[in-house]
């Protein structure tokens, strides 16, 4: 399976370093590792807002201070599945061990469901899937998994390749399908998973959701050339390929537009 990237990245602690040069890999999936590779996943704040709110499944509000893409979650995978999770319950989310990196969080990894507690989004994301990975040194700690998402998030800039392309947020500018993953696979070398809302009233596919595929060196590399088994784990609610994609403004207001949500299977 045949993989590239355009970003290399080697993680010591929270020094990371990453090369500009594009590499070309043999992903192996291992019968005897427990996990092989990550997903990497950034959110849409707004479309993320909008479907929770329509859905009525949470109230969803956005910070002041959150402009840009955040971090959903670093998942470490397992070959052609989803998976491991919850890999130690006898190491449970402490909030005490990322207080000194708890403005960054809020700002790029924040709970946007007000009617959860408020650290309840880190407890779901590093019992389920950060105590999988604590067996590479990159991520052998609660606040080292952390900032490697912040990192990440950081590295993986997703609205810089936007922009850098022509694609910004707005309420009525509609971009092709092609015209955002060519963005994404231009700026990485590699093209990512992405989610969507659909308005089918509008034909509109409100982007939600992108997520590429890291090696354990956090090398990006194509998920659906790599391991198309993988790739439809995750197509569920993958955007449609022919209709318009649209990236709603952030609001930080109370005002929450409905999303139409369409079922995919």
């Amino acid at each position: 399976m045949e993989l590239s990237c355009k970003i290399g990245a080697t993680l010591f602690l929270v020094v990371t370093v990453f090369s500009s040069t594009c590499l070309s890999h043999t992903l192996r999936f291992k019968a005897d590792e427990k996990w092989d590779h990550f997903v990497y996943a950034q959110q849409w704040p707004q479309t993320a807002c909008n479907s929770a709110n329509w859905q009525k499944e949470h109230e969803c509000r956005i910070p002041s201070q959150v402009t840009t893409w955040t971090v959903h979650g670093l998942w470490p995978t397992k070959g052609d599945t989803i998976g491991p999770n919850n890999c130690n319950q006898s190491w449970p989310f402490n909030p005490d061990e990322i207080k000194d990196i708890l403005p960054r969080m809020e700002q790029f990894w924040p709970n946007l469901f007000t009617d959860s507690k408020p650290d309840a989004f880190w407890t779901h994301e590093w019992d389920k899937h950060g105590t999988c990975g604590v067996d590479l040194e990159a991520i052998n700690s609660e606040l080292k998994y952390f900032q490697t998402g912040l990192l990440l998030n950081q590295k993986v800039n997703l609205t810089r390749s936007l922009s850098d392309h022509g694609i910004v947020p707005s309420s009525n500018k509609t971009y092709t399908y092609d015209d955002v993953i060519n963005a994404f696979t231009d700026t990485f070398g590699a093209a990512p998973l992405m989610n969507c809302y659909y308005n089918k009233t509008t034909r509109t596919s409100y982007l939600e959701q992108v997520s590429f595929c890291l090696t354990k060196s956090f090398e990006v590399f194509d998920c659906k050339t790599a391991s198309p088994a993988l790739y439809a784990l995750y197509s569920d609610e993958e955007c449609w390929t022919d209709e318009s994609v649209v990236i709603p403004p952030i609001i930080h207001s109370p005002t929450i537009l409905p999303v139409v949500r369409l079922s995919r299977r």
